[in-house]
């Protein structure tokens, strides 16, 4: 919960009433003082879905009807490459991923992936160990994070 807070700008409040309203989120039940785990794969969804609302204006209840369309393409079996952008299409709602910008996009709005995906780069790499240029240039993708230890 910290990690979305920080890097979304919403107070814990502000993000536990977000996620309750996310198809995907939810239905998520946690138990008492057990915290919810959130992938990398979550935190590019929600901070994508916060930045809809936060930064475009749209509305929460319109970002939760991309919501599903959203994470269907940013975990799908094809790989999302950092310079891509997501097209959001209000009628019918429909999300499709493009990797360059053409004249067949028609009426949308086009969301830029690098920079959400640079901020939880950033977020996650530790502060004294930045990300070496060679392996961002190699798209590793995205990949799941545990916090938990087992020691």
């Amino acid at each position: 919960m910290t990690d979305l807070c920080e890097l979304s700008g919403y107070t814990r409040h502000q993000m536990r009433g977000f996620l309750g309203e996310l198809p995907m989120y939810g239905k998520r039940k946690g138990s008492a003082r057990v915290a919810i785990e959130y992938s990398a794969h979550d935190l590019l969804i929600v901070t994508v879905c916060c930045r809809l609302e936060t930064r475009f204006g749209i509305k929460r209840q319109m970002v939760c009807d991309f919501a599903d369309g959203i994470a269907r393409i940013l975990g799908g079996p094809d790989r999302v490459r950092r310079s891509g952008r997501l097209v959001l299409k209000f009628d019918p709602i429909q999300v499709d991923y493009v990797e360059q910008l053409g004249a067949q996009i028609g009426d949308g709005v086009v969301v830029a992936l690098e920079p959400v995906m640079a901020l939880i780069e950033r977020h996650l790499a530790p502060v004294d160990t930045p990300v070496p240029k060679h392996q961002m240039e190699l798209n590793y993708g995205l990949f799941e994070v545990n916090s938990a230890r087992k020691g």
